[in-house]
């Protein structure tokens, strides 16, 4: 049976009087055609929780979202990753790419302050794939993974747009900006692979590992400190790959490359020092009977020249 609410104050008591439907408890009245707009059938009792099955939709955005990948339409990407992300909140297809294709636009945009804010939504996105990873699609998922990082692969080789700044007739540029946005990327994408391992141990997430840490070993734009972690790291994997998958070549392990000019050059000051000293302030110190002083300035310079001498030892024995 239909029955008509009152819009003022919910009531149901409702009688027609002369043409028009009044509400018999606030007294408000409707017209014939207000009435019609306003009849609902009856009241539907929900108990538990309703699922709403938006399987059809993903599907459909999805496929329409890789079509767009394929053509490199990042615009387009984003936009139908980002519907099926709506629909399915978890899916980490979805979580990754729709980041992904702002990241890339952003390559082609001189706003570097934009481009940073684009790779820090990225960064986060790739941050929660583990969080979201379903162990019992595991099979299913592999290829969207390993889809991931030969993506990310491609981003660190793209061309971007970057801005150069003349000053005293020397020319420089922000591009390492863009290049330590795509290491820190890749950071990423290491933990999280990390993270999922521990969850759901695959060969083919070590071999993932084994590439993106070699890469990273071999970036200029990321740490020391991370390219010592991550030596030990890649060997670790490559241990683990002996045992999963006894057939696997394993790449020999890149060593840290030395960064030793700002110390030779420090050296070569210190020398300097040294060499002036004796050369003409020594003599200068004698006739004044201050040699005393001449030593002590010899003597700070040797220990800064046996400090950078020592320290470029300790660089070449830990690389």
């Amino acid at each position: 049976m239909k029955a008509l609410v009152c819009e003022m104050c919910n009531s149901t008591d409702m009688v027609k009087q002369d043409g028009f439907f009044v509400c018999q408890h606030c007294g408000m009245k409707y017209s014939v055609e207000e009435a019609k707009k306003m009849m609902i059938e009856g009241t539907v009792d929900v108990t538990g929780t309703v699922k709403v099955d938006n399987s059809a939709f993903v599907e459909k955005y999805l496929i329409n979202a890789r079509r767009a990948k394929d053509k490199t339409d990042w615009e387009e990407v984003e936009k139908y990753y980002n519907m099926v992300e709506q629909n399915d909140p978890t899916n980490i297809e979805a979580i990754f790419y729709s980041a992904y294709g702002k990241a890339m636009l952003s390559l082609s945009d001189s706003d570097k302050f934009k481009r940073k804010q684009k790779f820090e939504v990225f960064e986060k996105s790739i941050s929660v794939i583990d969080d979201n990873y379903d162990v019992s699609k595991s099979e299913e998922l592999e290829k969207v993974i390993m889809g991931m990082s030969n993506d990310l692969i491609t981003m660190a080789g793209s061309s971007f747009v970057y801005n150069q700044t003349t000053k005293n007739n020397i020319t420089s540029d922000d591009r390492g900006e863009t290049y330590v946005m795509f290491a820190r990327a890749e950071i990423a994408f290491i933990e999280s692979v990390e993270n999922i391992i521990a969850k759901d141990e695959k060969a083919y997430l070590y071999k993932l590992l084994v590439v993106h840490y070699r890469r990273c070993i071999m970036n200029g734009y990321v740490t020391d400190a991370f390219k010592k972690r991550y030596q030990e790291k890649m060997q670790n994997a490559i241990d683990k790959l002996s045992q999963l998958d006894p057939s696997y070549q394993a790449p020999e392990i890149p060593k840290i490359k030395v960064k030793i000019g700002n110390s030779i050059a420090l050296t070569i000051v210190y020398a300097a020092f040294i060499f002036a000293i004796f050369k003409w302030f020594m003599p200068i110190m004698r006739r004044a009977d201050m040699e005393y002083l001449g030593w002590i300035f010899v003597a700070f310079g040797a220990l800064g020249c046996l400090a950078n001498v020592f320290s470029i030892i300790k660089k070449l024995k830990n690389k």
